[in-house]
């Protein structure tokens, strides 16, 4: 929605809905594993009313959207709350004790993360935490994606 369709509802005092159908959401590439994409939607969220937000549907499907879900997630409970913070939290909750690692690996598979030694440390990382993950972790369909995402950007 545009920022005049966003002030046109506020002004109207028209309650708020919403739907993040998060891996199509404009079929932006951008919303599977792009931080700053995140941003930009966090800050047209945080352009609403809050008292005007109805609630909504979270929605995900991959280990990417995950992420994408609870950054529009937070919306709800603390518009304010940065990306990477959002990003730290994923870390703790998903990698644990080797959360500082996998906060790593995230960074390396922002689309937007230009480190011309990107490939490398995305194996390395990867590596590290094959290491020294929990079992339950290494079975999980979260981390085959998260190691099949790892292949396709490691190339």
């Amino acid at each position: 929605m545009s920022a005049e369709d966003r002030k046109f509802y506020n002004k109207a005092k028209q309650p708020l809905m919403v739907f993040p159908e998060i891996s199509m959401w404009g079929n932006h590439p951008g919303m599977l594993v792009n931080k700053e994409y995140w941003k930009t939607l966090q800050a047209e969220m945080n352009d609403y009313s809050p008292e005007l937000m109805k609630g909504g549907w979270p929605y995900s499907e991959r280990w990417n959207t995950d992420i994408a879900s609870m950054a529009m997630l937070s919306w709800f409970w603390n518009s304010k709350t940065p990306v990477d913070a959002v990003l730290d939290q994923y870390a703790s909750f998903y990698f644990g004790p080797q959360a500082a690692t996998g906060r790593e690996l995230l960074e390396l598979l922002n689309d937007s993360n230009k480190d011309p030694q990107r490939k490398e440390k995305i194996r390395e990382t990867q590596a590290k935490l094959e290491g020294k993950l929990p079992e339950w972790a290494k079975r999980d369909w979260r981390w085959a994606e998260i190691v099949t995402s790892c292949q396709i950007k490691s190339r």
